[in-house]
């Protein structure tokens, strides 16, 4: 099996813009978010032959890491619901199960308890919620002030909303936004 690529958030959303750009097939999407978390193409043509899968399930599922499916969009909350209730998936024990339509991604974290839902073409503004296809877990703060942790995740929940909603096309606009948050941090 290839080394798995460390990528920085730059190089991620350069490859989930595949996504936006390519308007890829909902059966392709779960391959894509592999690759763009770090995933070689090596490994995906691995995965694509039934090679590292579970060839008895109908998707995609790598066990301890990830479990895709594609549905049609009547069908994306009740096959999630499915798929989280699934003893074969349940056995896998994949980071993250995702669902999708081609237009809209549905997924859940399975160690977080929590969901998450976008637009497939919006993916590249807003992908925090793979990270631990990277393995980068979610960090928990212990002992700090709560008022301080109420104050971080508000910013950090505006700074996300504005990626997800905004075209970020160059490293001075995502500079203006950082500036902009950081002001908003030590206003009085």
């Amino acid at each position: 099996m290839a080394k798995k690529q460390q990528l920085g958030y730059k190089e991620i959303e350069e490859r989930l813009r595949i996504i936006k750009d390519n308007h890829v097939p909902a059966e392709e999407i779960g391959y894509h978010i592999l690759y763009s978390f770090g995933k070689g193409e090596r490994d995906i043509a691995r995965y694509k032959e039934g090679k590292g899968i579970l060839k008895t399930f109908e998707g995609l599922l790598i066990k301890g890491l990830f479990c895709f499916k594609s549905t049609t969009t009547l069908h994306l909350s009740e096959e999630l619901e499915s798929l989280k209730a699934d003893n074969q998936v349940l056995k896998a024990l994949p980071k993250i199960i995702a669902v999708s339509d081609g237009k809209t991604i549905l997924a859940y974290d399975l160690r977080e308890k929590d969901t998450y839902e976008n637009k497939v073409d919006r993916l590249y503004c807003d992908f925090a919620f793979f990270y631990p296809l990277m393995d980068v877990e979610r960090v928990h703060y212990v002992e700090e002030s709560p008022a301080d942790i109420k104050a971080a995740e508000k910013l950090a929940k505006l700074h996300d909303e504005l990626r997800a909603y905004n075209e970020f096309n160059s490293d001075n606009d995502l500079h203006d936004l950082n500036i902009f948050i950081t002001r908003l941090l030590f206003c009085p």
